[in-house]
């Protein structure tokens, strides 16, 4: 059975509310709204909600009165609160009662989607783990109960085997008046024994199968053990907010060496929630499933720049695209991770002397490839492979701050679209980062 998830989003907000149910439209689950936190308990009441996305402050029945009543019913369903007035307080507070995660209000909708994502991630391994657990524990009873026929089968063949034999040395002129009888006997029982093997041979061949799928199984459970990383993020949070307390309210009496101590925490627990953000994304680009449509390069485009205007403006840097209405066939979110990606590590590493980036189009019998090139410091040469490596960054751009992933959640986009990510040398003074995309990537 598919798993079919259904999402509850509460705000008394109802723009908001329905801006965000379409927005979350492209999710392959149900997607139900209420006003008030009233009409959000009628549907909790009515119906099993894997997840809800919660604002906190309502009329007459707000986001605490909701969380309370989904934790006194034993509801499994996950919660993600949207508030427009956050504090670490507030924040500490949601997830000691169970919340998933804390959005800030304006959203950051990449944000969003990526939680939601991954909190139906998170829903969905649970719900195959307990199917996969289910169907194995029927395939070993059932497995076991054969077992047992076939050794209760072939222990009453044996004793029958036996009973003649002893008849045969009790009566030997028996044996040889019955001998015809008996030989006829031994092909039927032999004939017997070697169907019941094949049988066996047969269920062995089925158990070494379930084994395979529980192998597979231990892979998915290992994923889930994956997605724990997410819980870092609280503790992140909160080292993060405690020391802020204490460098706001008892900096008087630290020292400098006690003050710098302070800003190196803040750092420090900023940076592990980034790196935890950063491997969820990569977790998901792993393992969601691809939604693949025809996108206008256009539209993706007018995103992306959108999102870097005011970093381009400052600089005083030119951006360039194709001027043809070119479509691929792709994953939306895929395609926008990707040319964020291509352009964020230009705007970063590009250097002072950056001026100009371009966005390219070819394509070819078999694939259609984007490109992003800027005209900045550019990547060493010894570089130019370990960069696509999880957790691996080029020497020349350690005091650049990152992580380390985003190349390679972009070769792994390419390749779950059959195709690769490559970087061109610098001969004529540009660095190019190039994606192809295969052209037999099956649409929807």
């Amino acid at each position: 059975m598919a798993y079919d998830p259904k999402i509850l989003i509460v705000d008394d907000d109802q723009s908001l509310c329905n801006s965000l149910r379409g927005f979350l439209s492209n999710q392959t689950a149900e997607i139900l709204t209420a006003y008030d936190g009233r009409e959000a308990l009628e549907l909790l009441g009515k119906n099993e909600i894997d997840l809800i996305l919660l604002d906190m402050v309502m009329p007459e029945t707000g986001g605490p009165q909701v969380i309370d009543y989904i934790n006194s019913q034993g509801l499994m369903t996950s919660i993600i609160v949207m508030t427009g007035y956050p504090s670490t307080d507030s924040a500490l507070e949601s997830f000691r009662k169970g919340v998933y995660d804390y959005l800030r209000k304006p959203f950051d909708f990449d944000e969003l989607t990526r939680t939601v994502e991954n909190a139906l991630n998170e829903k969905r391994l649970k719900y195959e783990k307990e199917r996969a657990e289910e169907a194995l524990r029927k395939a070993h009873d059932e497995l076991e109960r054969r077992i047992e026929e076939r050794t209760a089968e072939l222990t009453k063949t044996n004793e029958q085997l036996r009973h003649e034999i002893e008849r045969r040395k009790q009566a030997d002129e028996e044996l040889r008046a019955a001998h015809e009888e008996l030989e006829n006997r031994i092909e039927e029982r032999t004939a017997e024994l070697a169907e019941a093997n094949e049988e066996l041979r047969l269920e062995i061949s089925e158990r070494e199968r379930m084994e395979e799928a529980l192998r597979d199984s231990s892979e998915k459970l290992k994923f889930f053990a994956y997605s724990i990383i997410h819980d870092l993020k609280s503790p992140a949070v909160g080292i993060y907010g405690l020391t802020e307390l204490l460098h706001k309210h008892y900096k008087d009496a630290l020292d400098d060496r006690g003050k710098s101590y302070c800003d190196q925490i803040l750092k420090a627990s900023v940076h592990v929630a980034a790196l935890i953000e950063k491997i969820n994304v990569y977790i998901a680009t792993k393992e969601t499933p691809l939604k693949i449509e025809r996108i206008n390069i256009k539209d993706i485009l007018q995103i992306v720049r959108d999102e870097f205007s005011p970093r381009l403006a400052v600089r005083q840097i030119k951006w360039l695209e194709p001027e043809a209405m070119v479509e691929v066939k792709a994953d939306k979110l895929s395609i926008v991770r990707i040319l964020r990606n291509f352009v964020d590590n230009a705007l970063k590493y590009g250097g002072e002397d950056l001026s100009e980036i371009r966005i390219g189009y070819a394509e070819s019998e078999e694939f259609q490839t984007l490109s992003v090139s800027d005209d900045g410091a550019g990547i060493k040469e010894a570089e130019y492979e370990r960069i696509f490596e999880a957790f691996r960054r080029g020497e020349t751009y350690k005091a650049v701050e990152g992580v380390g992933l985003g190349l390679a959640i972009v070769t792994e986009i390419a390749e779950r679209h059959g195709g690769r990510v490559w970087m061109e040398p610098r001969g004529d003074g540009w660095t190019t980062f190039h994606i192809s995309l295969s052209k037999d990537v099956e649409l929807l």
